[in-house]
């Protein structure tokens, strides 16, 4: 750490409080660390020596983000009044930059939100001049000269003045979206883009003609804005923001879309009940998002081409998306609710979307010291930076970047500060930023490193994110720049300890080694081969060499790792004469080629001796390849003629046969299936010898089989398997690879689902009735409902002993969701069928109370039915392919009716949309919305004596598709394939009435067998119906019929010929 003095004399206090408070000697308190400073003047003498990249384009880059300027001038030893005292200073924070091996500083040269409001800069057309300095004019030369690389950044807009109402985010409650007290802007309004674009410009006509500033970016915070927010009062989400008349028309304009354009609450409510409607607004919202990026992004390049548009991305906001939503909500998702969907940018070059991670908020929002929501799961706080695919989904084609965040502690003398109150106002840091304790400090780098293998890392803060850990700092920043940003290769070979979190990977000749773990570990490194005598394996921070020029030992080396830490180590060649070889893949199946690479060091090398260790000549060529008669290991030796004499190495070649195993199997080994009328196996090479017999299915064996090489071979006419566990067996019979070496046999299982049914009536399932017949409340949603929901705690109604029950109290303008679902195993279809229609009906009833209003209004049901169309069992109901809406009960409450009302609804199911209906209709769910749009309310529903039926249709042949027009969607069953190539196929009907052109590429379908096509009736530029397929599959049906034709019928004579008929 290093630390500028402001007068002559200096008192320093280690203290466990970050301020200096006097403390009694009854206060108690104990030392946790001591520092020992050392004067060092100039501090460049200290600076580490860098192993970068020979390529600055490879080269990767590391430094701070200060969210508050101020603190680049006020602590760095000198007062600011005066150009030459700022410029003092600003050279004193880059010495102090490039002592942590930083070369990377982003800042906010816009204020908008958050505490100051200000520009720091004059001349802004929407923002005061702080006063204090002109940052971008006296920056950029002190860091050119200090080799720093610049990213001014504009944070989250405050009101800058000149808009509307209609400027801000409206929620669907009907009130703008508020942070700080400040309505949000609304980041799609052309007025507020246009306000963006402008300061963007302000700041890039004022430093972007400095080499040094690489990029220009802005701040996308889901709590303060520049996106869609999350409302101060931590428990609405970024999905509840954006509902003004003015978005919701644009939607409609954009898409065709019916959604009413007010009021907010309405159009939620509409989109929310229509899922594919809801899909459409959450995409548009983000397609406009990445429209109004990328305009920022070609702006700036205006300006110059090779500037980076950064967006830094503090997504989602701390309540309720990290802590409340999630993870019933997905990490992408929740993005999207901002307005940010990352697939959308993966191919963009020019930008760079950083990954905000939030730093100890856990402890920060603990239950201790916060009210829910804020203090509502804080370990979510932490989790959610490490849920799967999370960090691997900020990438463009310009980059990955992340940005470690520490929380605002001691602001405004916070009472929840880590060690407790500061005591009385005026003796604390205002606002510090503490870092996390210990090697605690590079948790998020290490996992980042590991999963996202970012070429820009940041930490933020808003004093000085290092804050005593820059001696640690150094040593990261050297391992971590010293890596190429190029993608990394595989290290060949095994570690120790085997976990994922200790990995190792070679960016060009850099082994990086990462523990991502909270303890030092000793890490074992088991290399697949030994690295060639006189090379060397050297630790870049310390220098201290893994692997020596003259060590005997090569191949397993150990060294001790910290907890969270980088240790990248360069591999050099040896310098002086030496014979070497290396060797390409070794075969495995015959022939037994092996090609040799000379990798001799010395000079003027003019022969080359290759003993191939067989007892076959030897050869004289410097780059030979060898075939060996067998499979076995030789001792190759190499003798290299140079100026300096002879040199001679010897290494053992071991060429070991592996047999043949399966690589694939279909339908997966474990899968739940609805039939299984063949089993298709691919082996990991090609195979000779398979027979039908080898396959068994629950011990009976296939009568057929289809394939060759590596397959996949294709079983079928075994007997159909009855519910339950289904043993699959393939033995090794006759199947070997063309060296000779045997298969070893496999098995596996399979789970068959329930024997089909028809439909199922559920006569009643009553409050005492048990298991209410199979149907169970799988979820639950919403405010206050109660727990288990059948119980109903309504302490002013009654409970009636019918049906099954859910509720509970209910406040103005919010819903309850309850979903019932139920596996009714409906698979024994017509194999053409690709409709169904369906029947449902119930009795439901509603009853809503107050303990002090006798006739409650304003609360209504929806009802719903949804399926499972996949062949799966239920368990995710709320993510059922297709919801409809059957039934809106709103009941007489005037008068209280408590009473059961009939509920009817029938439609068609259309499976146009997939290959599902051959594993038929596994799962059913009833879905109800309890609405109140009046005061708050008790209210239960109930569901008794609901019946679901559903019936097969017939499907379509396909003379039947090719009478339909173009761009009609089709499901066709069962046909036979008559021909296949590479990218298309052709099916006929059984009876050869009619046949149809498939593309598909990769179709993977042979000649007589069944196949099953989804997709879209087109005709090519000859006139050709054909269909373009979405998704295909083989089928056991389709049995295609023999040819009969006469000799007439082929224009000939004779053999019977009569030429009357």
């Amino acid at each position: 750490m290093t630390f500028y003095a402001k007068t002559a004399t200096t008192r320093v206090v280690v203290s466990s409080l970050g301020c200096n408070q006097y403390r009694g000697p009854n206060d108690g308190g104990a030392v946790s660390r001591i520092w020992v400073f050392k004067q060092v003047d100039p501090v460049s003498e200290s600076f580490p020596t860098l192993a970068l990249p020979e390529n600055p384009a490879e080269q990767r880059h590391i430094g701070v983000h200060v969210t508050h300027p101020w603190y680049l001038y006020a602590h760095y030893g000198t007062p600011v009044r005066l150009l030459s005292q700022r410029q003092q200073d600003l050279q004193r924070m880059v010495e102090h930059l490039k002592f942590c091996g930083f070369d990377y500083l982003a800042f906010n040269a816009i204020n908008g939100s958050d505490r100051t409001g200000k520009a720091w800069y004059p001349g802004s057309a929407y923002f005061d001049w702080n006063s204090a300095g002109d940052l971008l004019s006296e920056l950029p030369p002190i860091a050119q000269a200090a080799g720093i690389q610049l990213v001014p950044i504009i944070t989250s807009l405050k009101d800058p003045g000149g808009l509307t109402s209609a400027s801000y985010q409206l929620g669907t409650d009907g009130d703008y979206t508020r942070a700080f007290g400040n309505p949000t802007l609304d980041p799609l309004r052309p007025e507020v883009q246009q306000i963006v674009f402008n300061l963007l410009s302000e700041i890039a006509s004022r430093c972007a003609s400095n080499p040094c500033v690489r990029g220009i970016g802005i701040r996308v915070n889901g709590k303060i804005g520049t996106c869609y927010t999350s409302d101060e009062d931590g428990q609405r989400g970024a999905k509840l923001s954006g509902y003004s008349s003015w978005d919701l028309q644009q939607f409609k304009n954009d898409t065709g879309s019916a959604v009413p354009t007010s009021p907010p609450s309405t159009a939620y409510n509409w989109l929310q009940a229509r899922p594919a409607e809801w899909e459409s607004w959450i995409n548009w919202r983000c397609q406009r998002t990445r429209a109004f990026w990328l305009a920022c992004r070609d702006l700036i390049k205006s300006y110059r081409p090779d500037l980076v548009f950064y967006v830094m991305c503090d997504l989602p906001s701390e309540t309720p998306g990290t802590n409340i939503e999630w993870p019933s909500e997905t990490p992408r998702n929740l993005l999207r609710h901002h307005g940010y969907d990352p697939e959308m940018f993966v191919n963009d070059t020019g930008i760079v979307i950083v990954r905000g991670m939030m730093v100890a908020e856990d402890r920060f929002y603990s239950s201790s010291r916060w009210a829910a929501p804020w203090g509502s799961n804080s370990d979510r706080y932490r989790t959610f930076h490490y849920a799967p695919g999370l960090a691997e989904m900020y990438r463009t084609a310009q980059g990955r970047a992340c940005d470690f965040y520490q929380n605002y502690w001691e602001e405004h003398q916070n009472p929840y500060w880590e060690f407790g109150s500061c005591g009385s106002a005026g003796v604390y840091f205002r606002t510090t930023t503490p870092a996390a304790p210990g090697r605690f400090f590079f948790e998020g780098a290490t996992m980042s490193i590991r999963r996202q293998d970012p070429d820009t890392m940041t930490w933020l803060g808003w004093y000085r994110p290092t804050l005593g850990h820059e001696a640690d700092l150094r040593k990261f920043a050297q391992a971590f720049r010293a890596l190429p940003a190029v993608p990394p290769d595989p290290f060949q070979g095994t570690i120790e300890p085997t976990t994922e979190q200790i990995v190792a990977r070679w960016y060009r000749n850099r082994l990086a080694v990462i523990n991502d773990t909270n303890t030092t570990q000793t890490i074992t490194l088991h290399f697949a081969s030994p690295l060639p005598m006189g090379d060397e394996l050297v630790d870049v921070v310390t220098g201290r060499k893994l692997i020596s020029a003259n060590q005997v030992q090569r191949q397993h080396v150990s060294f001790v790792a910290e907890a969270y830490s980088l240790n990248t180590f360069l591999h050099t060649k040896a310098s002086g004469p030496r014979a070497d070889f290396t060797v390409g893949p070794l075969p495995t199946d015959p022939p037994l080629t092996v090609q040799f690479y000379d990798a001799s060091v010395a000079e003027n090398i003019t022969g080359w001796d290759w003993d191939f260790g067989d007892g076959t000549p030897h050869s004289n060529v410097q780059n030979p390849a060898h075939t060996y008669a067998q499979f076995g290991t030789y001792n190759v030796t190499l003798t290299i003629t140079y100026s300096g004499g002879t040199l001679q190495v010897t290494k053992p070649i071991e060429l070991t046969a592996v047999p043949p195993t399966i690589a694939e199997v279909s339908p997966a080994k474990g899968a739940s299936v609805a039939k299984l009328p063949l089993v298709e196996v691919t082996f990991s090479k090609p195979v000779t010898g398979v027979t039908a017999a080898d396959l068994t299915v629950n011990g009976s064996a296939a009568t057929a089989v289809f394939g060759s090489g590596a397959g996949p071979y294709r079983f079928s006419g075994f007997s159909a398997p009855s519910a339950g566990s289904v043993n699959v067996v393939l033995r090794p019979g006759n199947i070997r690879d063309i060296a000779g070496a045997a298969f070893q046999g496999d098995q596996w299982n399979y789970t068959m689902l329930p024997a089909p049914v028809t439909g199922v009536d559920n006569p009643s399932f009553e409050l005492n009735g048990g298991s209410y017949n199979g149907w169970e409340i799988v979820h639950i949603q919403g405010e206050g409902p109660d727990n288990p929901p059948w119980s109903n705690s309504n302490p002013f109604g009654v409970v009636t002993p019918y049906g099954t029950h859910f509720g509970g109290k209910i406040t103005n303008g919010l819903r309850m969701d309850f979903y019932l679902g139920q596996v009714i195993g409906v698979s024994d279809w017509n194999i053409e069928a690709n409709r169904a229609d369906w029947q449902l009906g119930a009795w439901v009833q509603m009853q809503c109370t107050h303990e002090n209003r006798p006739n409650p209004q304003g609360v209504r049901q929806v009802w719903e039915i949804g399926w499972n169309n996949d062949g799966s069992e239920p368990t995710g109901i709320m993510n059922c392919d297709n919801y409809q809406v059957v039934a809106s009960i709103d009941g007489n409450y005037t008068s209280n009716d408590k009473g059961f009302h009939a509920l009817t609804a029938s439609g068609t199911i259309d499976f146009a949309q997939g290959r599902l209906w051959t594993n038929g209709l596994r799962g059913v769910a009833v879905r109800v919305h309890i609405y109140n749009t009046s005061a708050f309310w008790w209210t239960y529903g109930n569901i008794d004596n609901l019946s679901f039926n559903i019936t097969a249709r017939e499907g379509i042949t396909v003379s039947q598709a090719k009478a339909l027009s173009d761009g009609s969607t089709v499901v066709l069953r069962g046909k036979a394939v008559t021909a296949v190539f590479a990218d298309a196929f052709y099916i006929e009907e059984a009876s050869r009435t009619a046949g149809i052109r498939v593309v598909k590429p990769g179709h993977n379908l042979c000649v007589g067998i069944g196949a099953d096509v989804v997709g879209v009736v087109r005709t090519d530029a000859n006139g050709e119906r054909y269909i373009d397929a979405s998704d295909v599959a083989a089928n056991s049906g389709a049995q295609i019929e023999p040819v009969f034709v006469t000799n007439r019928d082929l224009s000939g004579g004779g053999w019977n010929y009569d030429p009357i008929t």
